[in-house]
């Protein structure tokens, strides 16, 4: 397997370096850069081969740079070490597609676990954010349905899905089989033409609610 080569893009410098201490345990992995200014990280990616930028994420003037790098090296992953877990600042960071976000209070403890899946998976989202990001998805379905071609029980699964359940864990809670859970994930992304959980979070909230086409799902009643 080649090696993983990640970028450190934090203010705090000894912050960074307790960081990087933890990156060099986890092997096949290389930390190939630091930096304290986002014009130094994004100089750097315009020259060299990376897999993940973990950026210290503190304000939301930032978004622009997760955007821009996303824009310009769309096969970079980003992960995103912040304080925030307010709607807005959520929101801002699955529209700038970021792959992961873990709070800093849990840096030192989750951060391996939070590498591994994104280069896994795909995509990490911590538990508690997981939870704040499933809330604020059913805020929005309250009362509403999502926008076809969606089923009702599909509309659960991706709520469910959202909160980082398990297909079993979904399966226990709807009663169905894994299996069904399975066939229904893979239908909402055929449908959708999603790939990643970060896709099905950022559809969920931004496109699943309609305000023109309101009407109660008649399973919760």
């Amino acid at each position: 397997m080649p090696t993983f080569r990640v970028v450190l893009a934090n203010h705090q410098t000894l912050f960074l370096q307790s960081i990087r201490k933890n990156l060099e345990k986890i092997p096949g992995m290389e930390v190939i850069g630091e930096f304290a200014s986002e014009p130094e990280l994004l100089k750097f990616l315009k020259k060299s081969r990376t897999d993940m930028v973990i950026l210290d994420f503190s304000n939301l003037q930032q978004i622009e740079t997760v955007k821009e790098i996303k824009r310009l090296y769309p096969g970079v992953k980003i992960l995103l070490l912040a304080s925030g877990k307010s709607k807005e600042f959520l929101l801002q960071v699955i529209l700038a597609k970021a792959d992961g976000y873990l709070l800093k209070e849990n840096a030192y403890s989750d951060l391996i676990t939070a590498i591994e899946k994104i280069r896994q998976k795909g995509s990490y989202f911590c538990d508690i954010i997981s939870r704040k990001m499933a809330d604020i998805i059913r805020e929005e379905m309250s009362g509403r349905i999502v926008r076809r071609p969606l089923t009702i029980k599909e509309i659960k699964v991706l709520a469910l899905r959202c909160e980082s359940k398990s297909c079993k864990e979904i399966a226990e809670l709807l009663s169905i089989r894994p299996s069904t859970v399975r066939n229904h994930v893979a239908n909402i992304k055929k449908k959708l033409n999603l790939k990643t959980q970060a896709d099905l979070i950022k559809y969920a909230i931004t496109k699943g609610i309609t305000d023109d086409e309101i009407s109660v799902i008649e399973d919760n009643h």
